[in-house]
Protein backbone atom coordinates (compact mmCIF):
# COMPACT_ATOMS: atom_id res chain seq x y z
CA UNK A 1 0.00 0.00 0.00
CA UNK A 2 1.40 3.40 -0.90
CA UNK A 3 0.70 6.82 0.51
CA UNK A 4 0.73 8.11 4.04
CA UNK A 5 0.15 5.66 6.84
CA UNK A 6 -2.13 6.50 9.77
CA UNK A 7 -0.55 7.10 13.15
CA UNK A 8 -0.28 4.18 15.52
CA UNK A 9 -1.21 5.90 18.76
CA UNK A 10 -2.95 9.02 19.98
CA UNK A 11 -0.69 10.02 22.83
CA UNK A 12 -0.78 13.66 23.82
CA UNK A 13 2.56 15.40 24.04
CA UNK A 14 4.23 13.97 27.12
CA UNK A 15 0.99 12.70 28.65
CA UNK A 16 3.16 9.78 29.62
CA UNK A 17 6.84 10.53 29.51
CA UNK A 18 8.00 10.23 25.91
CA UNK A 19 7.08 13.74 24.75
CA UNK A 20 6.12 12.33 21.34
CA UNK A 21 2.68 12.41 19.80
CA UNK A 22 0.88 10.35 17.22
CA UNK A 23 0.79 13.57 15.29
CA UNK A 24 4.54 13.56 14.77
CA UNK A 25 5.64 16.40 16.99
CA UNK A 26 7.87 16.43 20.00
CA UNK A 27 7.51 20.07 21.01
CA UNK A 28 6.25 19.98 24.58
CA UNK A 29 8.72 19.31 27.37
CA UNK A 30 6.18 18.37 30.02
CA UNK A 31 2.46 18.14 30.55
CA UNK A 32 1.26 21.60 31.43
CA UNK A 33 -1.79 22.72 33.27
CA UNK A 34 -3.15 23.95 29.94
CA UNK A 35 -2.82 20.49 28.39
CA UNK A 36 -4.41 18.86 31.41
CA UNK A 37 -7.28 21.38 31.32
CA UNK A 38 -7.74 20.75 27.59
CA UNK A 39 -8.00 16.99 28.18
CA UNK A 40 -10.42 17.49 31.08
CA UNK A 41 -12.67 19.88 29.16
CA UNK A 42 -12.68 17.68 26.08
CA UNK A 43 -13.28 14.61 28.22
CA UNK A 44 -16.36 16.17 29.77
CA UNK A 45 -17.80 16.91 26.33
CA UNK A 46 -16.89 13.48 24.95
CA UNK A 47 -18.36 11.63 27.93
CA UNK A 48 -21.58 13.63 27.69
CA UNK A 49 -21.75 12.93 23.95
CA UNK A 50 -21.25 9.21 24.55
CA UNK A 51 -23.95 9.15 27.22
CA UNK A 52 -26.43 10.96 24.97
CA UNK A 53 -25.65 8.79 21.93
CA UNK A 54 -25.86 5.50 23.85
CA UNK A 55 -29.10 6.60 25.51
CA UNK A 56 -30.58 7.68 22.18
CA UNK A 57 -29.75 4.38 20.47
CA UNK A 58 -30.95 2.37 23.47
CA UNK A 59 -34.25 4.21 23.52
CA UNK A 60 -34.77 3.87 19.76
CA UNK A 61 -33.52 0.33 19.17
CA UNK A 62 -34.00 -1.39 22.51
CA UNK A 63 -31.67 -3.12 24.97
CA UNK A 64 -31.07 -6.37 23.05
CA UNK A 65 -27.82 -5.26 21.41
CA UNK A 66 -25.32 -2.49 22.34
CA UNK A 67 -25.99 -0.38 19.23
CA UNK A 68 -25.03 2.85 20.96
CA UNK A 69 -21.56 1.71 22.01
CA UNK A 70 -20.99 0.23 18.56
CA UNK A 71 -21.99 3.53 16.95
CA UNK A 72 -19.87 5.77 19.19
CA UNK A 73 -16.80 3.59 18.75
CA UNK A 74 -17.17 3.47 14.95
CA UNK A 75 -17.96 7.19 14.56
CA UNK A 76 -15.32 8.18 17.11
CA UNK A 77 -12.72 6.15 15.24
CA UNK A 78 -13.69 7.82 11.97
CA UNK A 79 -13.38 11.25 13.56
CA UNK A 80 -10.07 10.41 15.23
CA UNK A 81 -8.66 9.16 11.93
CA UNK A 82 -9.76 12.37 10.21
CA UNK A 83 -8.32 14.53 12.99
CA UNK A 84 -5.01 12.64 12.89
CA UNK A 85 -4.79 13.28 9.15
CA UNK A 86 -5.31 17.01 9.73
CA UNK A 87 -2.75 17.05 12.51
CA UNK A 88 -0.12 15.15 10.51
CA UNK A 89 -0.75 17.03 7.27
CA UNK A 90 0.30 20.51 6.37
CA UNK A 91 -1.58 22.06 9.27
CA UNK A 92 0.05 22.93 12.53
CA UNK A 93 -2.34 22.07 15.33
CA UNK A 94 -1.44 23.26 18.80
CA UNK A 95 -0.75 20.54 21.39
CA UNK A 96 -3.63 21.87 23.49
CA UNK A 97 -6.04 21.40 20.58
CA UNK A 98 -4.65 17.91 19.95
CA UNK A 99 -5.16 17.11 23.64
CA UNK A 100 -8.68 18.57 23.68
CA UNK A 101 -9.88 16.75 20.56
CA UNK A 102 -7.95 13.45 20.40
CA UNK A 103 -7.58 12.51 24.04
CA UNK A 104 -10.35 14.56 25.62
CA UNK A 105 -13.38 14.60 23.32
CA UNK A 106 -12.75 11.50 21.23
CA UNK A 107 -11.02 9.53 23.97
CA UNK A 108 -14.01 9.97 26.26
CA UNK A 109 -16.53 9.54 23.46
CA UNK A 110 -15.20 6.13 22.45
CA UNK A 111 -14.90 3.40 25.04
CA UNK A 112 -13.21 0.05 25.23
CA UNK A 113 -14.39 -0.57 28.78
CA UNK A 114 -18.06 -0.32 27.83
CA UNK A 115 -17.37 -2.49 24.79
CA UNK A 116 -15.84 -5.16 27.03
CA UNK A 117 -18.69 -5.02 29.54
CA UNK A 118 -21.33 -5.17 26.78
CA UNK A 119 -19.60 -8.22 25.31
CA UNK A 120 -19.38 -9.99 28.67
CA UNK A 121 -23.02 -9.18 29.37
CA UNK A 122 -24.19 -10.65 26.07
CA UNK A 123 -22.10 -13.77 26.62
CA UNK A 124 -23.39 -14.24 30.17
CA UNK A 125 -26.97 -14.02 28.88
CA UNK A 126 -26.23 -16.96 26.57
CA UNK A 127 -26.20 -14.62 23.58
CA UNK A 128 -22.81 -15.79 22.39
CA UNK A 129 -23.58 -15.35 18.69
CA UNK A 130 -24.59 -11.74 19.34
CA UNK A 131 -21.49 -11.25 21.50
CA UNK A 132 -19.27 -12.55 18.69
CA UNK A 133 -21.03 -10.41 16.10
CA UNK A 134 -20.64 -7.38 18.35
CA UNK A 135 -16.90 -7.98 18.80
CA UNK A 136 -16.38 -8.48 15.06
CA UNK A 137 -18.46 -5.47 14.07
CA UNK A 138 -16.86 -3.24 16.71
CA UNK A 139 -13.32 -4.06 15.67
CA UNK A 140 -14.04 -3.95 11.93
CA UNK A 141 -16.05 -0.72 12.00
CA UNK A 142 -13.64 1.05 14.35
CA UNK A 143 -10.58 0.12 12.28
CA UNK A 144 -12.35 0.93 9.02
CA UNK A 145 -13.63 4.22 10.44
CA UNK A 146 -10.19 5.34 11.59
CA UNK A 147 -8.58 4.44 8.27
CA UNK A 148 -11.41 5.97 6.24
CA UNK A 149 -11.37 9.25 8.17
CA UNK A 150 -7.60 9.50 7.86
CA UNK A 151 -7.47 8.75 4.14
CA UNK A 152 -10.47 10.93 3.23
CA UNK A 153 -8.85 13.96 4.83
CA UNK A 154 -5.49 13.16 3.24
CA UNK A 155 -7.10 12.76 -0.18
CA UNK A 156 -9.09 15.96 0.16
CA UNK A 157 -6.28 18.18 1.40
CA UNK A 158 -3.04 16.88 -0.09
Amino acid sequence: MSGPQPPVSTEVPNAGCSGATAFGRNDVAETSFTLAAAVAAGGALGALGRHLAISWFGHRLGPGFPYGTLAVNAVGSLLLGAFAAFATGHWRIAPEVQAFVAVGVLGAFTTVSTFALDTASLASQQRRLRAGAYVGLSVALSLAGAALGYYLVRAAFT
